[in-house]
């Protein structure tokens, strides 16, 4: 792992062995709140054209749908209580995911994120 600092942004940057960048910037925005975005070049627009339409609902077809053994229901009632969000997406340039928790609830968050890329329900 390389890790690089930018006084300027205030950012650390950790380069993984796999490639993947992990950018990570402390705030004082909102106490008590962690935002994680992640992302790679790609989207709906690699698509063949006919397929484009049903790539644009994808995204929200695996949020409706729950994830790993969990219903969207079962999903929801589990998070009752939680400040935890999750949501993948397919973008026309790129796909990812952006997520928000208490620092508290970080682990269930990445859990979360973990279940959405290898155990989607759809």
């Amino acid at each position: 792992k390389k890790i690089t600092e930018n006084k300027v942004l205030g950012t650390t940057e950790w380069t993984l062995s796999n490639g993947i960048k992990v950018v990570i910037k402390p705030t004082d925005f909102k106490e008590d709140e962690v935002l994680l975005s992640a992302y790679s070049p790609g989207g709906f627009s690699l698509v063949a054209d006919n397929d484009v339409p049903t790539a644009q609902f994808t995204s929200s077809i695996a949020m409706m749908s729950g994830v790993s053994n969990f219903s969207k229901v079962e999903l929801d009632k589990m998070l009752a209580g939680k400040l935890v969000t999750v949501n993948p997406y397919i973008g026309e340039y790129e796909e990812g995911v952006s997520a928000s928790s208490s620092p508290n609830d970080i682990e269930l968050m990445m859990q979360l994120i973990y279940l959405y890329f290898t155990k989607k329900m759809v």
